[in-house]
C-alpha cells in the first residue's frame, strides 16, 4: 500500500470492491481511491491529458510491475501528458493501471461518476 510517498507491505486487509467493467474502488489509511486498468492501445494523450486534469492526486503504474511509475503526482506534477505517454509507449506493459485519490467519500463518488464518463467518451472500457 502507498502511504506518506513510499510503499509498504500492506500486513492487514483494506476495503475494496469491483466496479464493472475494469474499475476497483477501495479505502486505506491515507485515502478514498479508484484504480482503473487500461489496456496500452486505448490509450491517447487526449484521455491522458484529461485523467490528469481531472483528477490532480494521481499515479500510473503498470499491470506487471505495480512498483514502476508512469506518473506519480507527488513527484511528476509538471510532467506533461504527452512525456507521459511517451514512457507508456516505450514500455512492454500492456495493461496500466491509473488509480486517483480522494480526501472524502463524497469525492470519490463524485471522481467515479466522472471517471466513467470519461472512459465512455474516449472508450477506455471492455464494453
Amino acid at each position: 500500500v502507498f502511504i506518506d510517498g513510499s510503499w509498504e507491505v500492506m500486513n492487514y486487509p483494506h476495503p475494496a470492491f469491483e466496479v464493472k467493467p475494469q474499475i476497483e474502488v477501495g479505502a486505506t489509511p491515507e485515502s478514498y481511491y479508484f484504480v482503473v486498468a487500461i489496456p496500452k492501445e486505448r490509450l491517447s494523450e487526449g484521455f491522458l491529458s484529461l485523467f490528469l486534469e481531472l483528477f490532480p492526486r494521481s499515479f500510473i503504474y503498470g499491470s506487471e510491475n505495480f512498483l514502476r511509475d508512469f506518473y506519480n503526482w507527488r513527484w511528476n506534477g509538471r510532467v506533461s501528458p504527452k512525456e507521459v505517454l511517451e514512457r507508456i509507449e516505450k514500455s512492454d506493459e500492456k495493461v496500466f493501471q491509473f488509480e486517483a485519490n480522494f480526501g472524502s467519500v463524497e469525492a470519490l463518488k463524485k471522481g467515479l461518476e466522472r471517471l466513467i464518463d470519461l472512459g465512455r467518451e474516449w472508450e477506455i472500457f471492455d464494453l
